[in-house]
């Protein structure tokens, strides 16, 4: 084989690894990117994304070792700042945040679009007083470019919004985020999305309606087709909309050595939203998916829960920061558990719910402040959408908790900020785990996070985001009247 065809396959398989990454098949993504490196051996490239699915994985030796070889290779081929800004985002997720900084610093001097992806991840980290005055000025020159182009344009909108905001100058703050988030809305692929969830919650909430699910049938249900199948262990889900305070829940009660935090895996959501294998070979218009399935034939719910205890149970194999043999708690704050509750409950129905709330303007801004990647999180970027996801959110935690109140425990952001020892004292007795005071040194757990502002659970709690939506309540007249409509009582 040629060397320019050995290039060729290499980059195809290489393209192939990535798209395996993005939809989080990291064992389909690393064999792709080993097959890559194969072919032609000098890739830092193939040998980050291989660090990266690592990462998620918790595999953090592995992950640092395939690291050292991208920076090795990266002398020969110029890739150095693909690198490093890698090797920031592994750093920052790890909780060495100041070695973080080190590396997005550098790569700010470089060109795009890792200087801008540099300078976004220095303001994200609260590390603005290292961006010296000549960046920030080419910056904005890169902002007002046209050869700047829309993705690294949002980068660059969400970073000074957060700047303009840090100095108090709420105005051009808010200027930015909205640009930001204007630039990044796409209706087409936010309407799909929307309207697929709000497919699913009636089809969900019909079937799963308290006549049917009463505490005589439920009871009747478990003893009938109930399982060991977490052998002795238990689930605890930790529910609410992202940023109120699920991360922040999740590292407290992880500091256990036999709790494992396993973060949003989203594993249920994919399992039940899959194709029925019998039905694989109809027309899509009569494609029947998991959950519909087992609204037919209950005994398919615990084929799933064993895909899905396999699933954890590989991932706690293969994580550093956990022994598998000492676990007694699996933690999963998946955001689409809300939506499929009511089969998670039949699967493990020992399994207790943590509900988090926060006060829906700071909560709403919050997420409006924030580039989300995921296009299961397209509806942040408009205020009218925040508010119709929230009210799905608040309509089938609402239906569950009617079916399934003993399983609930609801925790509010605010009280736990500002009665945090009483608040984790009354959270551990719910989750049936000892008081010690390593709990309120939750910031000092080891373990990889992945949401946004991840680095924040490295600190101390803190109540600087409480009553943040104060200072841009000229620009958010929308989301005052609907928190007066539904009376949160959460408007001073």
């Amino acid at each position: 084989m040629s060397y320019q065809a050995k290039i060729k396959k290499s980059q195809i398989l290489f393209k192939k690894a990535e798209g395996y990454r993005q939809q989080n098949d990291y064992d389909n993504a690393i064999k792709h990117y080993e097959d890559s490196i194969n072919v032609i051996g000098t890739q830092p490239s193939a040998y980050v994304g291989i660090a990266m699915c690592q990462l998620q994985s918790n595999e953090i030796n592995k992950a640092r070792k395939n690291f050292n070889l991208a920076f090795q290779f990266s002398k020969y081929t110029q890739r150095t700042p693909d690198t490093k800004y890698n090797y920031g985002i592994f750093l920052r997720e790890t909780g060495r945040i100041n070695e973080s900084k080190t590396y997005f610093r550098d790569i700010t001097e470089t060109s795009k679009p890792f200087n801008i992806l540099g300078f976004y991840e220095l303001v994200m980290i609260d590390a603005y007083n290292k961006i010296s005055d000549k960046v920030i000025r080419r910056m904005k020159a890169l902002l007002n470019s046209k050869n700047t182009n829309r993705i690294l344009k949002t980068y660059l909108y969400f970073a000074f919004g957060k700047i303009y905001r840090n100095e108090g100058n709420y105005k051009l703050s808010w200027l930015n985020y909205y640009r930001g988030n204007s630039l990044s809305y796409n209706k087409q692929i936010r309407d799909s999305r929307i309207d697929s969830l709000l497919k699913i919650k009636k089809n969900i909430i019909d079937f799963f309606n308290i006549n049917r699910f009463n505490p005589t049938n439920i009871k009747l249900l478990n003893s009938k087709y109930n399982k060991n199948i977490l052998k002795g262990r238990k689930l605890i889900l930790i529910t609410g909309m992202p940023r109120s305070g699920t991360t922040l829940v999740e590292n407290i009660l992880s500091t256990n050595k036999n709790v494992f935090g396993m973060g949003e895996t989203e594993t249920i959501a994919e399992l039940l939203t899959q194709q029925c294998e019998e039905h694989k070979k109809n027309e899509e218009d009569s494609m029947t998916l998991v959950y519909e399935q087992i609204q037919k034939d209950p005994t398919l719910l615990f084929t799933n829960a064993e895909k899905y205890f396999d699933y954890i149970t590989k991932l706690a194999t293969t994580s550093d920061y956990i022994d598998e043999d000492t676990i007694k708690i699996y933690l999963d704050k998946s955001t689409s558990n809300i939506v499929f509750l009511g089969f998670i409950l039949l699967m493990f129905p020992e399994t207790k719910i943590i509900n988090c709330e926060r006060n829906f303007l700071d909560n709403a801004l919050s997420l409006y402040f924030n580039k989300f990647e995921e296009m299961s999180h397209c509806w942040t970027t408009n205020l009218t959408d925040i508010i119709r996801y929230y009210k799905i959110n608040e309509e089938l935690t609402r239906h569950w908790k009617q079916i399934f109140p003993e399983n609930f425990y609801n925790l509010k952001y605010e009280t736990l900020v500002n009665n945090t020892e009483t608040t984790i004292k009354s959270l551990l007795k719910f989750c049936n785990l000892e008081w010690s005071e390593k709990y309120l040194n939750f910031h000092k757990n080891k373990r990889t996070f992945f949401s946004k502002n991840s680095f924040k659970v490295r600190q101390p709690i803190y109540n600087t985001s409480i009553n943040n939506w104060n200072e841009y309540e000229t620009y958010i007249g929308e989301l005052i009247s609907y928190a007066n409509h539904i009376n949160l009582n959460n408007i001073n």
